[in-house]
């Protein structure tokens, strides 16, 4: 069946999905064969780029006739987001012509990829410039931390819209400036739910809830992202009434809204509670079991953490934080079995590497369990250098094994940390044995 051109416009404007493009673009031939119609080959173009697809949006590309400008920034935008940025450069520095436009989307190629040095030389050699452009530059300095260049680009600009205020808010807030950053919010001649959530955040991520709590009052109105920051502002301190108050109150929830409450409460204490939560989550995500994981792995529920591991395993692929939630709470239990077990099968089986984490948690397991041979031979093929907490693990066992694993922990231990009066003593046990 043939579309006509108005339903296959209509049908890529709302398509996101490859198989459905080329779908499309087959049904559709007539329309786009020949590269005559560059408006719809335009269209077409940018679904491919929006679908991930450079190699077809090339195509399509290059069948075009008659290429607009449209035609070359949708190609740079396509290469930018499919991690083909020097492509995208080829193409840009292919164009007859630039205009503003075209500027403004290799800009942002660069920025996609946080190469703010690289955005930076090209922003200096553009011949004109926009609000687009100015803020594009500032929220880039403001996200990377580096507050001078920021003031500087924001002192330096024409005129600022809502999108210049924001990203200077939050530069000040990150730099622990709330002075600054609500001198930023007192001069906005209009403020968005983003600004006001910005300001509460500001105030949170610095310690002044009253302040936070304030501006969440006065707040016009409020979403689900503004909600989880007072959330997180109350249950990041331990104030869980309050947290709870916040939480019950909100008219909706997000999955980072039910995590954040089950955090606070096994922070706080509330193992009881914390499960509640979890049992009563809508959906469960990694990070939803990550925190019952080391809820139970620091309040010494072993059994419950292998248990809930288990049931994990089963829906959800644990990521390198559950895994080292799942190691602690087998030292902690002694069961180098079951330590062994999960230890072993990250990467094979989950595709997790082991961190230098994962493997001084191994490693305490084995030396803690008389497993002396073996803990050596961790620390002489894993690919971290030993630190003094690993060492001290194998001189702490007391044991000999095959080789003198011992010696060498002790000779590990005592250069890198000498003046520790507790080395000394680990030393001692040692040779007696």
């Amino acid at each position: 069946m043939l579309l006509d051109r108005s339903e296959c416009l209509n049908l890529i404007a709302s398509c996101n999905s490859l198989p459905a493009a080329r779908q499309l673009e087959h049904h559709a031939q007539h329309i786009f064969s020949g590269g005559t119609d560059a408006f719809a080959s335009n269209r077409l173009l940018e679904l491919y780029g929006r679908c991930g697809s450079a190699q077809h949006a090339r195509r399509v590309f290059d069948s075009i006739v008659h290429k607009d400008l449209y035609s070359w920034v949708r190609m740079i935008t396509a290469y930018a987001r499919t991690g083909h940025l020097e492509e995208s450069k080829r193409v840009f520095d292919s164009m007859k012509e630039w205009n503003l436009v075209s500027w403004n989307a290799m800009l942002s190629a660069f920025l996609h990829y946080n190469l703010t040095d690289e955005a930076k030389v090209m922003f200096d050699a553009m011949p004109e410039r926009n609000t687009i452009t100015w803020n594009a530059i500032l929220s880039a300095f403001a996200q990377g931390g580096d507050l001078g260049a920021a003031k500087f680009v924001f002192d330096s600009m024409p005129e600022w819209d809502l999108c210049s205020w924001t990203p200077m808010l939050d530069a000040y807030a990150e730099a622990h400036l709330v002075r600054n950053a609500r001198d930023i919010f007192d001069c906005m001649k209009e403020r968005s739910i983003v600004s006001w959530t910005a300001m509460l955040c500001a105030y949170a991520q610095n310690g002044h809830l009253e302040d936070a709590r304030q501006v969440f009052d006065a707040m016009p109105e409020r979403d689900v992202v503004s909600y989880n920051a007072m959330l997180a502002a109350y249950t990041q301190r331990g104030h869980m009434d309050e947290a709870s108050q916040v939480f019950f109150g909100m008219e909706e929830r997000s999955s980072v809204s039910w995590n954040c409450i089950a955090c606070g409460y096994a922070q706080d204490g509330h193992i009881d509670a914390a499960t509640r939560v979890f049992l009563a989550m809508p959906e469960l995500s990694v990070v939803s079991w990550t925190v019952m994981l080391c809820a139970y792995a620091h309040t010494g529920q072993w059994t419950d953490a292998l248990d809930l591991f288990s049931s994990m395993k089963m829906t959800t692929m644990p990521d390198d934080v559950a895994f080292l939630c799942v190691l602690l709470a087998c030292n902690h239990a002694g069961s180098v079995r079951s330590g062994c077990s999960h230890f072993f099968s990250m990467a094979p089986d989950y595709n997790v590497t082991p961190r230098k984490q994962h493997y001084s948690l191994m490693l305490d397991l084995l030396s803690r369990g008389g497993y002396l041979d073996d803990a050596g031979e961790l620390v002489a093929n894993m690919p971290f250098a030993p630190d003094a907490r690993d060492w001290t693990s194998l001189l702490g066992s007391g044991k000999t094994g095959k080789e003198d694993y011992g010696a060498r922990a002790a000779r590990g231990v005592l250069e890198l940390d000498p003046h520790k009066d507790g080395t000394y003593v680990l030393l001692a046990n040692y040779l007696q044995h």
